[in-house]
This record gives structure tokens, sequence and C-alpha cells, in this order.
């Protein structure tokens, strides 16, 4: 099993956020964004292709630098 674990996502969820709570999380993100919907879905596609064969028991962070393990 692989797991694919987003940051912050452009979605309704986020929209509950006040300006202030956005400006704070982007400061740790090294893209200074959210991302798109668009570019975790393009991840998740790829990890249920035959490409990853190998890839095993692996968990993909999606986060931009923001929570670095």
């Amino acid at each position: 099993v692989n797991c694919v674990c987003p940051g912050w996502v452009k979605t309704s969820m986020s929209k509950g956020l006040s300006l202030e709570q956005v400006k704070e999380e982007k400061k740790k993100i090294l893209l200074g964004r959210f991302a798109e919907a668009e570019e975790i879905a393009k991840t998740i596609f790829r990890l249920g292709t035959d490409a990853p064969e190998y890839i095993n028991g692996f968990c993909v962070d999606l986060n931009n630098g923001a929570f670095p393990r």
C-alpha cells in the first residue's frame, strides 16, 4: 500500500480559513501557495498505473516542504 499525504490544497475546505490564516500557512510553503487539486490528482493517478511497480509501502508527501520529515 502506498499513500499520498497532501498539505494545503485549494478546496472548499481551505476556503473556510481566514485571510490571516492563509497568509500564515503560505509562509510555511516553499512555493508560497496552496496546491491545486489537479496537482495532487496527477500524483495519485501515476501511483495507480503500472509505472511504480517496485514502490511499496511508500508515503508521498505533497506539501512543498511545509511539513518536512
